[in-house]
């Protein structure tokens, strides 16, 4: 969501001798004025559509795959409990969903070539991710509905695919510009924007016309728990995600440029708001089987991201629009520290790891968090109207 503050609370942020009380009174004012909107879904597939290693193959290594993957009818995360029995790679809840995949979604048509073709498929998108010949867009093209069923993911994940996205996100992360190189030339494409907006996203397939408002839990788990040894999967996702709000601060960058790069990050964090929605994927984020590990996991997040949170404040050329990354910032910390306490019973200080001060601390405790527990509650991102109905029942004195 886009965070638009009055006129007044900027002015007043620049003064050091306003008290408490007024930036609480300006606060709650400031609240009233918030664009709150979120873009809609056939506008993110425009975006999507129009931007332009060795990893092991079949059976080359073991990975935990989602125990249950989502449902191919409804969507719903971690519900396919049932297969069909003749191609093997259909996953659905109930018998309802099964048939209508069958007579409405398809199914009937495509079941006795399914098998072959999701193996065939999983190979290519695998190979894609890793083919460093390809241009960047070549390589995450593929990701666009090849995956959205259970059946090729499970195979992909087979093939390697969570060892493919680990080396997309590591690129992400490594990614620098070069100073006497033109922006155009420079940008690449985001694969973590990719594979957050397509790979990770629930409600993908019949998902008749459902807005993008949730994430798969299961495959995000799957891949987060690929890699248990040394924890880089998450870390290097994590790096990967800070790096698309750094390329907004880099002087390189101009005009649309910048807007362009901002579109990036915004939907990159928006999705971990969505992210931390998810119990499935927010347990195996935050380790909160582990109370020590949990906690070292969640301040190392927050610190992360309180290097580039000074950096945005410091901002004056508008590069963060609307101060959205800057709201996203805040909200997804505040659904860590929520998760941490639910899911792990573990407390976080995040107003003391973000440094937070005056104004900064009010947006943090009277925005943030009351947002944040209503997405975890709701499961998926509110509405304009509804996120507005809880700011102001959340602000009332």
């Amino acid at each position: 969501m886009s965070w638009t503050l009055s006129n007044e609370l900027t002015r007043k942020n620049l003064d050091p001798n306003v008290s408490i009380e007024e930036l609480d009174r300006i606060l709650v004012e400031a609240i009233k004025e918030m664009d709150l909107t979120v873009g809609e879904t056939a506008t993110r597939e425009e975006f999507m559509r129009a931007r332009c290693l060795e990893v092991p193959k079949k059976g080359a290594k073991s990975v935990k795959l989602p125990d249950i993957p989502a449902c191919d009818a409804c969507g719903d995360d971690y519900s396919g409990t049932m297969k069909c029995t003749a191609c093997e790679c259909a996953y659905y809840c109930s018998r309802e969903c099964q048939k209508m995949a069958w007579k409405k979604l398809g199914h009937k048509q495509e079941c006795s070539t399914m098998k072959e073709k999701a193996q065939d498929i999983a190979n290519k998108v695998v190979d894609s991710l890793t083919d460093r010949d390809l241009p960047p867009m070549g390589r995450v093209q593929l990701l666009m509905d090849n995956l959205n069923a259970s059946g090729p993911y499970m195979y992909a994940v087979e093939y390697g695919l969570h060892e493919a996205i680990r080396e997309c996100f590591t690129e992400d992360a490594n990614f620098i510009v070069q100073n006497n190189s033109h922006p155009r030339r420079v940008y690449h494409c985001c694969f973590t924007h990719w594979i957050m907006m397509v790979l990770f996203r629930g409600q993908r397939t019949s998902r008749a016309n459902t807005p993008f408002n949730r994430v798969d839990g299961g495959r995000i788990q799957a891949y987060v728990q690929a890699f248990p040894d040394d924890g880089n999967g998450f870390e290097i996702w994590w790096t990967a995600a800070l790096q698309a709000v750094r390329l907004i601060l880099e002087p390189v960058f101009q005009g649309r440029d910048v807007i362009e790069n901002h579109q990036i990050a915004r939907d990159v964090w928006s999705g971990f708001v969505l992210v931390f929605a998810s119990t499935r994927a927010s347990e195996a984020i935050l380790l909160t089987h582990d109370p020590t590990k949990c906690r070292e996991r969640a301040e190392w997040m927050l610190t992360e991201l309180q290097e580039i949170l000074a950096r945005l404040w410091e901002v004056t050329d508008g590069r963060d629009r609307n101060e959205s990354i800057q709201g996203y910032f805040n909200q997804v910390s505040a659904m860590i520290v929520a998760q941490c306490r639910i899911l792990g019973n573990v407390d976080i200080d995040a107003p003391r790891l973000l440094k937070l001060e005056r104004l900064t601390l009010l947006m943090y405790t009277r925005v943030a968090v009351p947002l944040a527990e209503e997405t975890i509650r709701k499961k998926k991102l509110n509405d304009n109207k509804k996120a507005t109905d809880v700011l102001k029942k959340a602000n009332r004195t």
